[in-house]
């Protein structure tokens, strides 16, 4: 009886699961599908569309321009749900943590932004040229006008030789969004205007066309010390890279090379190299009939993994080796000193 009684409770699986999901989620993604989770449990009590998302008639003529920013956060299907958690918790966690939390979020936001503005554009200047209303009663609403840009910079700058699956086929990884359109056009009967900008803004990122709208290191640390400074204290919050390694213009530190976060490097390629490299093998001369200082020693604390042992190997036959690999060394270093020693005496 009080065996029962002293046992703990079962944890909530529900709240472990939201748990779980704040601790391993960085803040901005986090905040971004909490928003679209909230929008689609509200759309079975009121529609949010109507009163957020971007149509020209609404968004001119009564100068409501919340809607270029709110738009892309609105979610009425579940289906679109499911793959905005499967793009964001992979694409968007790994670029959030590249970028860090504030030039993430500000990503979002412009080529959200950047979108809709230019989908407005466009709609005007169909109703100008033909006088047809219907070009301003159309809408661009969705999350899917941010995830088709950032898939389309990942891609863009990912490089033409890489390739990509695509259900049972095999795409290269710059026509990756592209496959994407057809794909949503087939499921959907059709294809938004909206979805056809964000990959076109995605691409124009990716080819550095829009890098004057990117952030830049000085404004997001003015940003997180004073707008963003509750944010910063919250969990899951990024912090960006310092001030070597995100730069957005070309300096003559770096060689003119701009840094690209690590999800958007080539392969094989590295950041640049700092000058203030150290070598253990450079020898210092000195004239005379002195010694040279600083000859290069093999260091016997240092064991070389092979290639193919990398990732899973034998801890105590790397211990033994690098034993015995020590033996060998003082031994070696003994019979130099002996025969120093014996020089030294003729």
């Amino acid at each position: 009886m009080s065996s029962s009684q002293d046992r703990s409770p079962d944890p909530n699986p529900v709240l472990s699961a939201y748990e779980s999901f704040q601790r391993d989620t960085p803040l901005v993604t986090r905040y971004v599908l909490t928003s679209l989770t909230l929008s689609y449990v509200l759309s079975y009590a009121t529609d949010l569309t109507w009163p957020l998302q971007n149509m020209p008639l609404f968004t001119l003529t009564r100068l409501e321009l919340y809607r270029l920013v709110l738009a892309p956060f609105v979610c009425t299907s579940l289906m679109s749900l499911i793959f905005a958690y499967i793009s964001l918790t992979g694409h968007g966690k790994r670029l959030e943590h590249a970028l860090g939390s504030t030039a993430f979020g500000a990503l979002i936001l412009t080529i959200g932004t950047l979108t809709n503005i230019i989908y407005l554009i466009l709609c005007v200047l169909g109703w100008a040229i033909t006088n047809d209303i219907r070009h301003l009663a159309g809408s661009s609403v969705g999350i899917w006008t941010v995830l088709l840009g950032i898939i389309s910079m990942e891609c863009c700058t990912e490089g033409s030789p890489s390739h990509r699956n695509f259900f049972m086929f095999t795409v290269p990884t710059l026509y990756y969004p592209i496959a994407l359109l057809v794909f949503i056009a087939l499921l959907s009967g059709g294809l938004p205007l909206s979805y056809v900008i964000s990959v076109g803004v995605g691409y124009a990122y990716g080819y550095k066309k829009f890098d004057r709208l990117k952030l830049g290191h000085v404004r997001r640390k003015r940003w997180e010390e004073t707008v963003f400074r509750k944010f910063t204290t919250m969990v899951g919050w990024v912090p960006g890279p310092s001030d070597s390694e995100w730069n957005t213009s070309t300096s003559e530190d770096n060689n003119d090379q701009a840094w690209t976060p690590t999800m958007f490097r080539p392969s094989g390629a590295q950041p640049p190299a700092s000058n203030n490299n150290i070598s253990d093998t450079n020898a210092t001369s000195f004239g005379g009939t002195g010694q040279t200082v600083g000859r290069p020693v093999q260091r016997s604390n240092i064991v070389n993994i092979p290639p193919q042992l990398s990732g899973n190997f034998d801890r105590g036959a790397l211990l033994a080796a690098a034993a015995d690999r020590r033996v060998a060394t003082i031994a070696l270093e003994k019979g130099v000193d002996e025969d120093d020693e014996e020089k030294g005496q003729k």
